[in-house]
Protein backbone atom coordinates (compact mmCIF):
# COMPACT_ATOMS: atom_id res chain seq x y z
CA UNK A 1 0.00 0.00 0.00
CA UNK A 2 3.00 2.28 0.65
CA UNK A 3 4.55 1.77 -2.31
CA UNK A 4 1.38 2.48 -4.44
CA UNK A 5 0.90 5.56 -2.59
CA UNK A 6 4.38 6.91 -3.11
CA UNK A 7 4.21 5.84 -6.71
CA UNK A 8 0.94 7.65 -7.31
CA UNK A 9 2.85 11.01 -5.70
CA UNK A 10 5.77 10.54 -7.52
CA UNK A 11 3.80 10.59 -10.95
CA UNK A 12 1.56 13.26 -9.66
CA UNK A 13 4.36 15.21 -9.05
CA UNK A 14 5.85 14.29 -12.52
CA UNK A 15 2.90 15.45 -14.21
CA UNK A 16 2.99 18.97 -12.55
CA UNK A 17 6.26 19.66 -13.25
CA UNK A 18 5.96 18.23 -16.77
CA UNK A 19 2.80 20.68 -17.22
CA UNK A 20 4.55 23.61 -15.59
CA UNK A 21 7.40 23.53 -18.02
CA UNK A 22 5.04 23.86 -21.40
CA UNK A 23 5.56 26.78 -22.83
CA UNK A 24 1.46 27.57 -24.04
CA UNK A 25 1.55 30.49 -26.43
CA UNK A 26 -1.94 32.02 -27.97
CA UNK A 27 -0.77 32.73 -31.51
CA UNK A 28 -2.90 34.82 -33.68
CA UNK A 29 -4.64 34.01 -37.02
CA UNK A 30 -2.95 36.72 -39.02
CA UNK A 31 0.91 35.62 -37.19
CA UNK A 32 -0.18 31.72 -38.63
CA UNK A 33 -1.71 32.49 -41.78
CA UNK A 34 1.76 34.58 -42.60
CA UNK A 35 4.18 32.22 -41.78
CA UNK A 36 2.03 29.45 -43.45
CA UNK A 37 2.13 31.99 -46.49
CA UNK A 38 5.73 31.99 -46.58
CA UNK A 39 6.54 28.39 -45.59
CA UNK A 40 4.14 26.29 -46.74
CA UNK A 41 5.94 22.95 -46.40
CA UNK A 42 7.00 23.82 -42.18
CA UNK A 43 5.63 21.19 -40.22
CA UNK A 44 6.02 20.13 -36.44
CA UNK A 45 5.96 24.49 -35.26
CA UNK A 46 6.54 25.09 -31.86
CA UNK A 47 5.47 28.65 -31.23
CA UNK A 48 7.54 30.88 -28.72
CA UNK A 49 7.66 34.51 -27.53
CA UNK A 50 10.74 36.76 -27.79
CA UNK A 51 10.83 40.00 -27.15
CA UNK A 52 7.38 40.80 -27.84
CA UNK A 53 7.79 38.78 -31.41
CA UNK A 54 6.27 35.53 -32.44
CA UNK A 55 9.08 33.08 -32.97
CA UNK A 56 8.16 29.89 -35.11
CA UNK A 57 10.56 26.86 -34.94
CA UNK A 58 10.65 23.77 -36.97
CA UNK A 59 12.83 21.76 -39.14
CA UNK A 60 13.48 22.74 -42.53
CA UNK A 61 16.17 20.40 -44.67
CA UNK A 62 17.37 18.77 -41.42
CA UNK A 63 18.20 22.01 -39.82
CA UNK A 64 16.45 23.79 -37.29
CA UNK A 65 15.28 26.99 -38.15
CA UNK A 66 12.94 29.77 -36.80
CA UNK A 67 10.85 33.03 -37.96
CA UNK A 68 10.71 35.71 -35.52
CA UNK A 69 7.50 37.84 -36.99
CA UNK A 70 6.28 41.49 -34.82
CA UNK A 71 2.37 41.00 -34.03
CA UNK A 72 1.71 42.72 -37.26
CA UNK A 73 3.02 40.01 -39.29
CA UNK A 74 6.48 41.97 -39.90
CA UNK A 75 9.65 39.09 -40.57
CA UNK A 76 12.19 40.54 -38.04
CA UNK A 77 14.59 37.46 -38.98
CA UNK A 78 15.09 34.00 -40.02
CA UNK A 79 17.84 31.66 -37.81
CA UNK A 80 19.64 28.71 -39.19
CA UNK A 81 21.44 26.00 -37.64
CA UNK A 82 24.62 25.47 -39.88
CA UNK A 83 27.02 22.98 -39.95
CA UNK A 84 30.22 24.58 -38.43
CA UNK A 85 32.17 23.29 -41.99
CA UNK A 86 30.46 25.71 -43.90
CA UNK A 87 31.41 28.75 -41.92
CA UNK A 88 33.17 31.56 -43.13
CA UNK A 89 37.25 30.54 -42.26
CA UNK A 90 37.39 34.00 -40.34
CA UNK A 91 35.10 32.62 -37.75
CA UNK A 92 36.69 29.01 -37.36
CA UNK A 93 40.19 30.68 -37.13
CA UNK A 94 38.89 33.51 -34.49
CA UNK A 95 37.67 30.75 -32.46
CA UNK A 96 40.62 28.93 -32.70
CA UNK A 97 43.13 31.80 -31.87
CA UNK A 98 41.07 33.50 -29.26
CA UNK A 99 39.50 31.25 -28.02
CA UNK A 100 41.78 28.68 -27.33
CA UNK A 101 40.68 26.60 -30.22
CA UNK A 102 37.53 25.69 -28.03
CA UNK A 103 34.51 23.71 -29.45
CA UNK A 104 31.98 25.22 -31.57
CA UNK A 105 28.85 23.61 -29.91
CA UNK A 106 26.19 24.97 -32.44
CA UNK A 107 26.55 27.70 -35.31
CA UNK A 108 23.19 29.61 -36.94
CA UNK A 109 22.84 31.58 -39.85
CA UNK A 110 21.13 35.22 -39.26
CA UNK A 111 19.25 36.95 -42.02
CA UNK A 112 17.65 39.80 -41.87
CA UNK A 113 15.20 41.34 -44.64
CA UNK A 114 16.90 44.39 -44.98
CA UNK A 115 19.54 42.30 -46.11
CA UNK A 116 23.18 40.44 -44.98
CA UNK A 117 23.68 37.54 -43.28
CA UNK A 118 25.45 37.36 -39.93
CA UNK A 119 26.64 33.99 -38.34
CA UNK A 120 26.27 33.00 -34.48
CA UNK A 121 28.75 30.74 -32.71
CA UNK A 122 27.69 29.13 -29.18
CA UNK A 123 31.69 28.63 -27.67
CA UNK A 124 31.06 27.25 -23.50
CA UNK A 125 27.89 28.53 -23.21
CA UNK A 126 28.89 31.80 -24.62
CA UNK A 127 27.27 33.55 -27.79
CA UNK A 128 29.48 35.11 -30.28
CA UNK A 129 28.37 37.26 -33.10
CA UNK A 130 30.08 37.77 -36.39
CA UNK A 131 29.39 39.80 -39.53
CA UNK A 132 28.68 37.85 -43.33
CA UNK A 133 32.59 37.63 -43.94
CA UNK A 134 33.32 36.41 -40.67
CA UNK A 135 34.52 39.89 -38.80
CA UNK A 136 33.79 38.90 -35.21
CA UNK A 137 31.01 42.01 -33.61
CA UNK A 138 30.60 40.98 -29.95
CA UNK A 139 29.51 38.29 -27.61
CA UNK A 140 27.20 37.94 -25.17
CA UNK A 141 26.24 35.43 -22.56
CA UNK A 142 23.24 33.25 -22.51
CA UNK A 143 20.54 34.14 -19.93
CA UNK A 144 19.12 31.28 -17.87
CA UNK A 145 15.24 31.02 -16.66
CA UNK A 146 15.00 30.29 -13.06
CA UNK A 147 15.29 25.85 -13.77
CA UNK A 148 18.45 27.20 -14.90
CA UNK A 149 18.11 26.39 -18.99
CA UNK A 150 19.08 27.80 -21.51
CA UNK A 151 16.32 30.81 -23.30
Amino acid sequence: MKISLILCSLIIVCLAACAGKENKVNIPENIKTKFMTMYPHASNVKWEMEEGNYEAIYMLEKNETSVILTPEGTLVQTETEVDEKLLPDNIKNYVASQLGGKKITSATAIEKPAGGTSFEVEVDKVDYLFDATGQYIGKEEEEKDEDGEKD
